[in-house]
């Protein structure tokens, strides 16, 4: 029988799984200078009584790069417990109820301070988005409204929500996760289910804007802004939303040289409650439509796994027990699966899915 030696076999079903994921989506699909939005927004939290330090910016990761994505910088070095920002609560978008409607109509419509798509959250984010200049919110709803068109897998062409599926459900005996029930079923399930919504195309994005920037059920401005990466990278924390604080109150973790990336955590943060046991690399793609950097996380139900790559190649960090040999033997097959469908896909036309599902 053929030895399976996890340590080498990981490298190889991660780095298959990356490719193929990296190939479904387009994270990067944003042209809006958030640069100049970014200003705009700090200038108005500042005016609402709020406080933005003057050694951050949101500016192009690349700046000769005219297309390169954004994020929140610092211009001069920080010191670890360092002041960010704090942003009062009279900026946040939640789930609040308007005294005007009806009790009997939207008595269903919070579905819980924990779920990604409030429904109270994104009914009050449609209502602003539709003042737009003339709401008390107008710099970050004029910021959103800028904004291109979702790209979570569930807002995808039908031709490509099949696709996805095919790579979850078809090549392994098993279904590869995001669970494929949840893979694509924002909009269908909990906008049309839960949530009695319509099927405006402006209010079914606004309702996908809630699931990638909201935390708990508040957008909070500014905040939503940085970027994404965890390990050594996290370099920033917050108070907790929910603790019905007057402030969202942010600072660095550790000291932090000028000309660095800012970085939160969507599964790695004192709100994210248990997400650090369940909540991985494959979730992230589901819920904020992209593939995050190393280090990655990758939850087989009770096989989960940390990788990292470094200038010395891949390393895994088990989470739990080292796998056993049913475990190793999953991860065999899995890695398996995912280089047929790599194969397949690559000798496959796919001219009826958008470029940017691809």
């Amino acid at each position: 029988m053929m030895e399976i030696r996890p340590a080498r076999l990981l490298p190889v079903l991660v780095a298959t799984c990356s490719v193929l994921v990296r190939i479904m989506a387009d994270p990067q699909a944003s042209l809006v200078e958030q640069g100049t939005h970014g200003e705009l927004i700090i200038e108005w939290i500042r005016s609402k009584g709020g406080y933005v330090n003057p050694k951050i910016e949101i500016r192009r990761l690349l700046a000769e790069v005219p297309d390169a994505p954004f994020g929140m910088f610092t211009k001069e070095k920080l010191a670890s417990k360092e002041k960010l920002f704090e942003i009062p609560r009279s900026c946040l978008i939640t789930n609040a109820k308007d005294e005007d409607w009806d009790d009997d109509d939207d008595e269903d419509d919070d579905s819980g301070s924990d779920d990604a798509m409030n429904c109270l959250t994104v009914r009050n984010l449609i209502t602003e988005m539709k003042l737009a200049e003339i709401s008390e919110y107008a710099p970050y709803v004029n910021y959103l409204n800028a904004l291109p068109k979702s790209h979570l897998a569930s807002a995808w062409s039908e031709d490509g929500k099949a696709l996805l599926h095919r790579i979850l459900e078809d090549f392994s005996e098993e279904p590869l996760p995001p669970a494929p029930e949840d893979a694509t079923n924002w909009i269908e399930y909990d906008w049309y289910g839960v949530c009695d919504g319509s099927t405006d195309p402006f209010e079914e994005n606004a309702a996908l804007m809630v699931v990638q920037r909201s935390m708990g059920a508040i957008l909070i401005p500014l905040y939503d802004m940085m970027n994404h990466r965890n390990g050594p990278h996290l370099n920033t924390e917050s108070n907790s939303v929910h603790e019905d604080v007057k402030i969202v109150k942010v600072r660095t973790t550790r000291a932090v040289s000028a000309g660095e990336e800012l970085y939160g955590s969507y599964n790695m943060c004192k709100d994210c409650e248990d997400r650090k046991d369940s909540y991985g690399t494959p979730e992230i793609f589901r819920d904020y439509g992209f593939v995050e950097q190393f280090p990655q996380r990758w939850i087989f139900g009770e096989l989960s796994f940390e990788v990292d790559k470094g200038s010395g190649g891949y390393s895994v960090n088990w989470l739990d027990d080292f796998p056993d040999f049913e475990e190793t033997y999953f991860l065999h097959e899995t890695q398996e699966a995912l280089q047929k469908a790599a194969v397949d896909l690559a000798g496959t036309s796919h001219v009826t899915v958008p470029e940017n599902e691809l």
